[in-house]
C-alpha cells in the first residue's frame, strides 16, 4: 500500500488531508497526512473491509513522505485492527522505521536496493527496531 490518494484526491484536498508538496518528498501533491486525527478516522472507516475480507497484515511502502508517516500510518492501521479483531495483535511490514514504532508488531525491510548487510541489521536493532528483513529481489 502507498500513503497517497488518487481516487479520493478531491475529498482529500477539500478536507485538508494532503501534505504540501514542499513538506513531502516531492512525490506530488497527493500524499496523505496521517498525523491528522480526522483523516485517520476516515482512513480507518474506509479500510475496514480489507480486514473483514481476510487481509492478515499490511505491507506499507513509500511512507518516507515525512519523518513520522509510518508511525501515524501504523496508528491508523492499529485502530482498524482493534475494531475488527479485538484482542489480536496486528502485523505490518514497513519500508522504513521511525521512533515510536516499537509499540507495533512491525518489521522493517531494507527497501529496494538498500544495504542488506549484517551491520545494517545491527544498526536497526541498536536504534530500537529488532525486527528487520532485507529486500533480496532488487536487481541493484
Amino acid at each position: 500500500r502507498k500513503p497517497r490518494s488518487y481516487s479520493n484526491i478531491q475529498l482529500s484536498n477539500t478536507s485538508g488531508w494532503l501534505l504540501p508538496d514542499a513538506d513531502s518528498v516531492h512525490a506530488g501533491g497527493n500524499n496523505w497526512n496521517y498525523s491528522i486525527p480526522e483523516f485517520r478516522a476516515w482512513y480507518t472507516a474506509n479500510h475496514l473491509h480489507f480486514l473483514r475480507d481476510g487481509v492478515d497484515f499490511w505491507w506499507n511502502d513509500e511512507g518516507e513522505t515525512t519523518y513520522y508517516t509510518y508511525y501515524y500510518w501504523n496508528t491508523a492501521q492499529q485502530q482498524e485492527w482493534a475494531s475488527v479483531r479485538p484482542g489480536q495483535r496486528m502485523f505490518t511490514i514497513n519500508r522504513a522505521f521511525q521512533p515510536g514504532m516499537q509499540r507495533f508488531p512491525a518489521v522493517t525491510w531494507s527497501g529496494d536496493g538498500q544495504d542488506c548487510s549484517h551491520a545494517m541489521a545491527i544498526r536497526f536493532i541498536m536504534n530500537g527496531q529488532p525486527y528487520v528483513a532485507c529486500d533480496m529481489t532488487s536487481p541493484d
